[in-house]
């Protein structure tokens, strides 16, 4: 019986934490593409689409938030003055998209404008 009961109650702790695995916030970082006049000088040019490292991301948020739910803390970090620089090239607000993923997954998004401002920590 008392062997009964321990399997039932490390059955019910083992359970609680796997539903309550999701504790800590979860990180994203989103580097910048460049500028269209240095991909021509690319053996295999792959900024043609600036949208490629916010795509991404995206996906990888989409994944956070399926396998961690709503009330999972994201937050997006993303390197802004490459964004910046190709946003001259662009036909359509880049920023703005940037704005709608966080809006669309409820992230907390931070736009980094100078290489110093994100944190230096190493890979966990």
């Amino acid at each position: 019986m008392f062997r009964h009961a321990v399997l039932v109650f490390a059955a019910v702790a083992l359970a609680s934490l796997a539903s309550g695995q999701d504790t800590g916030e979860h990180i994203v970082t989103t580097g910048a593409v460049s500028l269209m006049k240095w991909e021509k000088y690319k053996i295999e040019p792959h900024d043609n689409w600036w949208l490629n490292f916010v795509r991404a991301s995206r996906l990888r948020i989409e994944q956070l938030r399926n396998q961690y739910g709503p009330s999972a803390e994201i937050t997006w970090l993303v390197y802004g003055p490459g964004y910046k620089r190709r946003q001259s090239q662009e036909k359509e607000n880049i920023f703005s998209v940037i704005d709608s993923v966080r809006s669309k997954f409820g992230l907390n998004l931070i736009i980094a404008m100078k290489s110093g401002a994100l944190p230096k920590r190493g890979c966990m």
